[in-house]
């Protein structure tokens, strides 16, 4: 028997999902069920951005998508669902505060030291990066 990955309305809560545009790569961490489903299967969803009072938003979808790609290179890298890394919510925060050190970074909602010093070590330097550049 293979796990199963129910799609719900509220896309933002299931785990072990990787957006891409209006796309989602569903990443089972099972090799079965990997080989099962052909590597990845795709399904439309959206994403929720954090937008300001104007309805303009906020949250910097470059960054995002720089850090969900380094997500998914740490996932594969550990053998992990990139969930488990980190989930999408924290992503959308990170691309929205731009934290550029530890302690911007701990400020953050869904971190903590573990977290920082095994993930966020990397997240950091990708947004100090992106700036940089700016």
């Amino acid at each position: 028997m293979y796990p199963t990955l129910r799609i719900n309305k509220d896309i933002n809560l299931i785990n072990d999902v990787e957006f891409s545009n209006s796309e989602v790569e569903i990443v089972l961490s099972n090799k079965q069920c990997l080989s099962t489903l052909n590597q990845k299967e795709t399904v439309e969803a959206s994403l929720e951005l954090i937008i300001d009072e104007d309805g303009e938003t906020i949250t910097n979808e470059e960054v995002f998508n720089l850090l969900r790609n380094k997500r998914l290179e740490l996932a594969k890298e550990y053998g992990m669902s990139p969930a488990y890394i980190a989930t999408n919510k924290l992503l959308i925060y990170l691309a929205t505060y731009l934290p550029k050190n530890r302690e911007e970074y701990l400020k953050i909602r869904f971190t903590g030291e573990r977290s920082y010093e095994k993930y966020g070590v990397h997240f950091v330097e990708i947004i100090k990066q992106y700036l940089n550049k700016k």
